[in-house]
């Protein structure tokens, strides 16, 4: 018996972060997903690592970028889903 493929596309994995720029120099991010994101740290383009563990919704980080050059900076965010086991990451500019 023939039966059909389900050809819906998957849901997509909506991005838990929102950053709201305070300066040129300053930005606050925030986890707005539901859920705890583990394990998250941060990459700049120039070198600095950051790491902030286990982030609940709601919570924030504040991101000092005063020493970097910011027309040449990508910003890293890394993180794992508490029901998942696989990192996700997503890039970004100020």
């Amino acid at each position: 018996m023939l039966t059909a493929l389900d050809t819906s596309p998957p849901s997509a994995y909506p991005l838990p972060w929102h950053v709201e720029r305070m300066s040129n120099t300053h930005a606050v991010v925030f986890n707005r997903s539901p859920e705890p994101l583990d394990s998250v740290r941060a990459f700049h383009s120039d070198g600095a690592t950051f790491r902030w563990g286990r982030l609940l919704p709601g919570d924030s980080i504040d991101l000092c970028l005063c020493d970097s050059d910011l027309d040449d900076l990508v910003l890293t965010l890394c993180w794992f889903r508490e029901s998942s086991s696989s990192e996700y990451i997503w890039r970004f500019v100020m």
